[in-house]
Formats: structure tokens, C-alpha cells, sequence
């Protein structure tokens, strides 16, 4: 076993405020990044072109933060499930971290994974990133779950919030012989969204990427937040931050937002 770490990135495309990807590098700076196409994912009726368009766009932005840092993103698409304890044990990883996530599925295959690198002998680390607090942490005086928005908002207001974690930088890549190892274990180019079977001949309405996210919200902070409340219900004013696809993918942290 090598002292490679495993950052297995979901709805988190990016290497700035982000928690698990901070907490990663901190177990040992020879970290790599990888993403699984998941065709059970990928394959759902609800799954639209612009969608997947503006996701590899992403992904090859953040390919392109990780050789900045001096490692890389590997690639796979197949079952999550199988795919990242196989990989991990091609490459003899001492361990895969990942961010929490919180839906049905995502939690299932989670667990899946899990089990299977730890039947590998590969250690596991879970951190919470996607929302400034995590379900579950914000109760009533009593200790049970808000019914009533108003009292959980002026509590959750009351809360402290933690601040932007430090950017991934100067990491250690694999070796040549290890890249052949992340060959044999299913590693592949970052296909295209038509490769992917989804064409959209259309302009995305926001660019993709993590450098995009944070100029847009940049300008949102600077000229269009002072009038959200009054202007966001209306489509013909350009009221709103445009960050609903970046939040959504994870392209910008939720720290570095509520900082800004």
C-alpha cells in the first residue's frame, strides 16, 4: 500500500473551499482526484442535455485546476459501486475520502462503496461540505426536528458558520508506472456529452467551471444583490445570481458564498 489518497468528487467539482478535498490533502499531499460517470445516473428519463453539457464542461475545468496543481482528475464511467474500490486497489490507495451526500441513492451507493473498500483493506473518510450546516444539526430547544420555518431560520441565523478551507495546491501525481495501474483499473478520457449520448446545440446560459462561479457571484455581490428581494420574481429583470447550476454541481462552495 502506497501513501496515495483518493478524492472522489460528486456534487463538488472543484479544488477551492472544499472541505473534504482540504481534509484529503492534509492525510497525505500525494493526492489524486477522480470522477465516476455513473450510468445510473447518467441513464435516468430526467437527465437533460443542457445538464450533462454543463457538467463535463466542469469536469474538464476541473482536470485542467488539478494539472495546475500538479496532480490530475482520473475519470470513470461505469458503477460507482465497483468502480472506485477496483481503481482504489489498482492504484494500492491508503485511502478514498469523499464529501457526504444526502440523497436516497447517493447514500445507498455510498455505503456500497464503502463495503467495498473496506473488504480491500482502504480506509474511508466522510466529511460534510454541501450545505453550511448539516441535516440534522439544527433541532428545537426540546431536541426535535423545526415544523415551523420562521423559529428554525432566526436559530440557524443565530448558529456560527465556518469559513472558506484553503485551495488545493502544489500536490504529488502518480508515477508513470502507477498511471498504467489506473489504466488497468478502468480509468478513461473524459468523453464528450454527445460521446454521452446528450446534444445540446444551444449556449449554456452560464459558462461552466469553478473560475466562472466565483466571478459570477462576485458580480452578483457587487450589483444585483441589494435588489433581489424585490427583483428576483420578475424573468424580464436580470434579478437573480445565476448560480443555481454552480451551487448545484458544486462548482463553488458554500462557505466562500456566504463569506461573499
Amino acid at each position: 500500500m502506497t501513501n496515495l489518497i483518493l478524492f472522489w468528487h460528486r456534487r463538488d467539482l472543484r479544488i477551492s473551499d472544499n472541505v473534504g478535498l482540504a481534509a484529503a490533502f492534509e492525510l497525505s499531499p500525494k493526492l489524486v482526484g477522480v470522477f465516476c460517470l455513473d450510468p445510473t445516473i447518467l441513464e435516468r428519463d430526467d437527465i437533460a442535455p443542457a445538464r450533462v453539457t454543463y457538467m463535463i464542461g466542469c469536469l474538464q475545468q476541473l482536470q485542467q485546476s488539478y494539472r495546475q496543481a500538479g496532480s490530475q482528475l482520473l475519470i470513470l464511467h461505469q458503477d460507482p459501486r465497483q468502480g472506485i474500490p477496483n481503481l482504489a486497489a489498482a492504484l494500492e490507495a491508503k485511502a478514498v475520502c469523499w464529501n457526504w451526500d444526502v440523497e436516497p441513492y447517493s447514500k445507498e451507493r455510498d455505503q456500497a462503496v464503502a463495503a467495498g473498500l473496506k473488504e480491500k483493506g482502504i480506509a474511508v473518510y466522510n466529511y460534510w461540505d454541501q450545505l453550511l450546516h448539516a441535516p440534522g444539526e439544527i433541532f428545537t430547544k426540546s431536541g426535535n426536528p423545526y415544523t415551523v420555518y420562521t423559529p428554525f431560520w432566526k436559530n440557524w441565523q443565530g448558529q456560527s458558520k465556518a469559513q472558506p478551507v484553503a485551495t488545493l495546491s502544489r500536490v504529488e501525481s502518480l508515477t508513470e508506472i502507477e498511471q498504467d495501474h489506473a489504466l488497468a483499473g478502468g480509468v478513461t478520457d473524459l468523453p464528450s456529452a454527445i460521446d454521452l449520448g446528450y446534444v445540446w446545440d444551444n449556449e449554456l446560459l452560464v459558462p461552466p467551471g469553478e473560475k466562472v462561479a466565483q466571478e459570477i457571484l462576485q458580480e452578483f455581490c457587487d450589483r444585483t444583490i441589494g435588489d433581489y428581494h424585490e427583483q428576483r420574481n420578475f424573468p424580464g429583470v436580470d434579478g437573480t445570481s445565476k448560480l443555481s447550476a454552480a451551487l448545484k454541481f458544486g462548482v463553488i462552495g458554500i462557505r466562500r458564498v456566504w463569506q461573499a
